[in-house]
């Protein structure tokens, strides 16, 4: 789980970053948080069917960082529970 002091970090690392720019297509928190977790680490067509089947499940569920919070304290912390957890979101 994400602590304050993990927020704390990323806040201050990132304080030097100079603002964004650009458009965002997508303008839901939680949404732009899981795109930006699949795209890192896929292609892009498995990204937008990821999405997609989010949208259709799984939206309603989880709106919120406390819910995205809730959920993953619903699956262990190890690699069983983290494909676990992706195959539940995506």
């Amino acid at each position: 789980m994400i602590n304050d002091g993990d927020a704390e970090r990323v806040a201050s690392a990132a304080s030097d970053l100079p603002p964004a720019s650009g458009v965002y297509i997508e303008e839901d928190f939680v949404m732009n948080l899981l795109e930006t977790v699949l795209d890192y680490m896929l292609q892009t067509t498995v990204v937008i069917k990821a999405l997609k089947h989010f949208g259709e499940r799984r939206r309603a569920e989880v709106r919120t960082l406390e819910n995205l919070e809730f959920l993953f304290s619903r699956f262990p912390e190890d690699q069983d529970g983290n494909v676990a957890l992706a195959q539940y979101l995506w």
